[in-house]
């Protein structure tokens, strides 16, 4: 059930209030689009091109929202997307840190989502050993959800090395698992330039929306932003 007397209307905090949001609904509403036609496999990974400090950001915030309260089946993998928010650090992370964060957040948003509780997308919401129980106490245990906390759990042991490769394939294994469709949203991205040139335009002005010419996985779509 959705904790609103904790939590607001928002999975993850916008930054600027509302009345002065402006000039940006082409945007919002392209975005939230392509999320939804994932669920029919018809829509592309995105990159979100413009100038630093445009508010790149903020439009994912704002699509991750939309996403997360405005769907009519969050609970049915098969006629909803899940939105999943992560923020890459400014800061050096170590590989075995980086796995056991990038699941543990995954596993928040997917939990989050399909209970429709924002708060359990918070990081200080439980920690990680706990998060997995709570996963596999009130959720239906698919394929994916089943893998994803094994993962997460032999990630916290630290002892295989190999482990942490699959961390960043999470999303895809788990969506070919379960039949399901993901939405990753990533501010921060550090993009290198030769992976724009041969995208497709698809709007201009203070930003443009540039897809990959093919779906890049089947049922999980990446929403990059790059600044210039």
């Amino acid at each position: 059930m959705p904790n609103e007397h904790r939590h607001p209307r928002w999975a993850i905090r916008p930054l600027v209030p509302e009345e002065v949001y402006t000039d940006r609904q082409e945007y919002l509403d392209y975005l939230h689009k392509a999320a939804l036609n994932a669920i029919g496999r018809r829509t592309m990974s995105t990159v979100l091109l413009g100038q630093r400090r445009m508010g790149k950001t903020e439009i994912f915030k704002r699509v991750v929202n939309r996403l997360f309260f405005e769907q009519k089946n969050p609970a049915d993998p098969q006629d909803s997307v899940v939105p999943v928010y992560y923020s890459f650090r400014d800061s050096v992370i170590s590989g075995p840190d980086f796995a056991v964060e990038y699941v543990e957040n995954f596993l928040r948003w997917m939990a989050a989502f399909r209970m429709q509780d924002p708060g359990l997308a918070m990081r200080e919401s439980f920690k990680a050993e706990d998060l997995i129980e709570f996963v596999r106490s009130n959720l239906p245990m698919s394929t994916g959800l089943e893998e994803a906390t094994t993962l997460l759990r032999v990630l916290l042991k630290r002892d295989d090395p190999l482990a942490a490769t699959g961390a960043l394939w999470l999303p895809r294994r788990m969506s070919d698992w379960d039949d399901s469709t993901i939405v990753m949203f990533k501010p921060n991205t550090v993009t290198l330039i030769f992976l724009i040139l041969p995208l497709r335009r698809l709007s201009s002005g203070a930003f443009s929306l540039v897809a990959f010419p093919r779906p890049s996985y089947r049922g999980v779509v990446f929403v990059l932003p790059v600044g210039f």
